[in-house]
Protein backbone atom coordinates (compact mmCIF):
# COMPACT_ATOMS: atom_id res chain seq x y z
CA UNK A 1 0.00 0.00 0.00
CA UNK A 2 0.98 3.85 -0.83
CA UNK A 3 -0.19 7.12 0.90
CA UNK A 4 -2.70 8.79 -0.90
CA UNK A 5 -0.21 11.37 -2.05
CA UNK A 6 1.97 8.98 -3.87
CA UNK A 7 -1.23 7.87 -5.51
CA UNK A 8 -2.27 10.64 -6.83
CA UNK A 9 1.71 11.29 -8.27
CA UNK A 10 1.61 8.09 -9.67
CA UNK A 11 -1.71 8.35 -11.31
CA UNK A 12 -1.19 12.15 -12.54
CA UNK A 13 2.28 10.72 -13.71
CA UNK A 14 0.57 8.16 -15.95
CA UNK A 15 -2.05 10.71 -17.18
CA UNK A 16 0.97 12.30 -18.82
CA UNK A 17 2.14 9.61 -20.12
CA UNK A 18 5.08 8.29 -18.47
CA UNK A 19 6.13 4.78 -18.25
CA UNK A 20 5.60 2.56 -15.70
CA UNK A 21 9.17 2.43 -15.08
CA UNK A 22 9.38 6.02 -14.78
CA UNK A 23 7.18 6.51 -12.23
CA UNK A 24 8.47 4.06 -10.08
CA UNK A 25 11.84 5.91 -10.34
CA UNK A 26 10.09 9.29 -9.93
CA UNK A 27 7.98 8.41 -7.00
CA UNK A 28 10.56 6.20 -5.20
CA UNK A 29 8.32 2.90 -4.75
CA UNK A 30 8.75 -0.61 -6.68
CA UNK A 31 7.34 -1.14 -10.22
CA UNK A 32 4.84 -3.48 -8.63
CA UNK A 33 3.40 -1.52 -6.64
CA UNK A 34 2.85 1.35 -9.77
CA UNK A 35 1.33 -1.66 -11.88
CA UNK A 36 -1.09 -2.63 -8.63
CA UNK A 37 -2.21 1.30 -8.28
CA UNK A 38 -2.44 1.62 -12.26
CA UNK A 39 -4.40 -1.05 -12.48
CA UNK A 40 -6.64 -0.68 -9.75
CA UNK A 41 -7.61 2.91 -10.66
CA UNK A 42 -8.50 1.47 -14.26
CA UNK A 43 -10.63 -0.89 -12.93
CA UNK A 44 -12.42 1.32 -10.70
CA UNK A 45 -12.71 3.09 -13.90
CA UNK A 46 -14.27 0.89 -15.97
CA UNK A 47 -16.76 -0.28 -12.82
CA UNK A 48 -18.39 3.01 -12.70
CA UNK A 49 -21.52 3.47 -14.55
Amino acid sequence: MVDEDKRRAILARRAEGQSLREIARGVGVSLAVVHGEVKAAEQTMTELP
